[in-house]
């Protein structure tokens, strides 16, 4: 006991028992010292600030600049907060009419391992069933004992049969070697990235090492100095994937949809409709289930086709909601044949995607934004996709599905990228009365070294492209069961009138067993809209594995 209290040397001499902690907090002015027993609560260490420093109204911070002010509980004892000797905070004095948007001090911490609750949270946002589904499992992968490895006993767990965490995927087996992952799936990328992992906060709550989900920007902040330049962007190949795996209910959806390129050579385009149920086969992962093709007005030849505008929209996305749709892709042709009707490729092996259709991506699913709670502007990424139908060499048609990445969305809703005329490559912006941000990326030179390159203007497809498997189910029991009917906005004459007991039918989802049926009568409002409740107001009960591994 009297060794204990012989004085420190580390503390200018001073008697510095167990309890005693030093914070040093920096100020405007200067940095000073406070001495404090670390049972102490919040209030007796804001009071001995306020004591001590003479400073009247005060927030505190983590951070130099004041950006991460978090509030903590008054009665709270610092070491319970996770304070230790030699924390640093720092200190800003609040003018009047900031004192009056800060009713009481507030808190940071500069370690990892302090409770903290932000300020950024997102905004209250409803995310999508899918999304509520997943945040409710454990997601962590179960392994039974080994019985040549594991030597320990029934109820034990060694290094053999541990759970393993669902973003290790990319190198355990079965996944690494049967589905040749590249990618995570998002919500074990949220897991990783907001697991706690070394913070002894709540998991509602957050810090510096576990900070909520920002959607890049390059553009000029308008509130910011009139000296503010945009921030660099350095390409980066995305480690994780919103969807993991799209599924057809039925080949007849494809061959429909490509029946008017076969009749017209012409291309055709399309909305892909569906919903998101658990991927069986990855473990968090996110499934899209596709049961019909929606066909909007638009025009085509033997090259490409263009939207036009469509009046019957809103009651379109009306009918699909009933059904506890969504748009959840775009779906195009890109087909040719030779002089003898066959069918050709229009790509050269090492031209997978053009900057068009990167670029059309991009537009489209950042108008498509996935509702993200961890997001602090409550949006982050996407889920929709894209289906390119193109020929191969052997005569065949080659379903391709592929998302672009987060940062590709960004750079093109700020309007910093666009198209080249240069293969597999996209090119920067130049405008004049604009600065324009860095773009970076690395690639390897002549003799296979890493190096920094600036994009100058052109850089790579291969940071943007998020590619995916996709197939059928084992058993095709699809939503849409007559497929015969005369598809909206061909051109041709509906199949409206002769529209009788050949389409009804006593399934699940609604009186008739056409999608193009379903459009026409609600166009032409022979479906009361009001009470045409289909299965939508249900809840969500996701089906089991029905599908092919990718």
């Amino acid at each position: 006991e009297e060794n204990q209290n012989e004085p420190n040397p580390n503390v200018s001499g001073k008697k510095r028992t167990k309890e005693t902690m030093i914070i040093r907090v920096r100020t405007p002015v200067g940095t000073h010292r406070i001495e404090i027993d670390d049972r102490a609560t919040y209030n007796q260490f804001i009071s001995k600030i306020h004591d001590e420093l003479q400073v009247e109204s005060f927030v505190i911070s983590s951070d130099p600049q004041g950006n991460q002010t978090i509030k903590a509980n008054g009665t709270s004892p610092l070491i319970a907060l996770g304070f230790k000797n030699g924390d640093m905070i720092f200190l800003k004095t609040l003018s009047g009419k900031q004192e009056e948007n800060q009713n009481e001090p507030t808190i940071a911490v500069p370690k990892s391992d302090i409770k903290v609750a932000t300020t950024n949270a997102a905004p209250e946002v409803e995310e999508d069933e899918i999304d509520r589904f997943l945040e409710e499992q454990d997601g962590w992968i179960q392994r039974e004992r080994d019985p040549l490895s594991c030597k320990h006993g029934a109820n034990g767990k060694c290094l053999h049969c541990m759970p393993l965490a669902p973003w290790s995927i990319l190198t355990e087996e079965p996944w690494k070697t049967k589905l040749n992952l590249q990618f995570i799936p998002f919500h074990s990328y949220l897991r990783k990235t907001l697991s706690n992992l070394g913070c002894k906060h709540p998991e509602s709550q957050r810090c510096l090492n576990c900070k909520a989900l920002e959607q890049p920007t390059y553009k000029i902040d308008p509130n910011s100095s009139s000296g503010a330049l945009p921030s660099a962007c350095r390409l980066a190949l995305q480690p994780y994937r919103h969807i993991d795996h799209v599924e057809i209910d039925t080949p007849e959806i494809i061959n429909k949809f490509l029946s008017f390129w076969r009749e017209t050579k012409t291309q055709r385009c399309g909305y892909l409709i569906g919903r998101w149920v658990p991927d069986p086969n990855i473990p968090l992962g996110i499934r899209t289930v596709v049961s019909a093709i929606y066909e909007p007005p638009q025009k085509g030849n033997s090259r490409e086709c263009v939207l036009e505008e469509d009046p019957d929209a809103e009651l379109v996305d009306q009918l699909i909601s009933k059904f506890g749709f969504s748009r959840v892709g775009f779906v195009w042709t890109d087909l040719q044949t030779d002089k003898n009707n066959k069918l050709i490729s229009t790509r050269k092996p090492d031209e997978p995607l053009l900057g068009s259709e990167i670029i059309r991506m991009a537009k489209m699913q950042n108008r498509n934004l996935n509702p993200c709670r961890h997001a602090i502007d409550g949006y982050y990424g996407s889920k929709f996709v894209g289906m390119i139908l193109r020929g191969t060499e052997d005569g065949s048609v080659d379903t391709q599905v592929f998302q672009v990445s987060d940062q590709c969305m960004s750079l093109v809703r700020d309007d910093v990228i666009t198209t080249a005329n240069v293969t597999n490559m996209l090119r920067t912006k130049r405008l004049r009365n604009r600065v324009m941000p860095d773009v970076m990326f690395n690639q390897k030179d002549e003799y296979g070294n890493e190096v920094i390159r600036r994009a100058d203007p052109l850089l790579p497809l291969e940071f943007f492209i998020i590619k995916m498997g996709t197939g059928a189910p084992k058993e095709i029991n699809p939503v849409f069961k007559k497929l015969s009917f005369q598809v909206e906005n061909r051109g041709k004459k509906s199949d409206d009138g002769r529209c009788t007991k050949k389409c009804f039918w006593s399934g699940r989802f609604g009186r008739f067993s056409s999608f193009v049926v379903f459009v026409q009568k609600f166009k032409a409002r022979k479906l009361d809209r009001k009470n045409c409740i289909v299965f939508g107001s249900e809840k969500r009960k996701f089906p089991g594995n029905r599908c092919n591994s990718q």
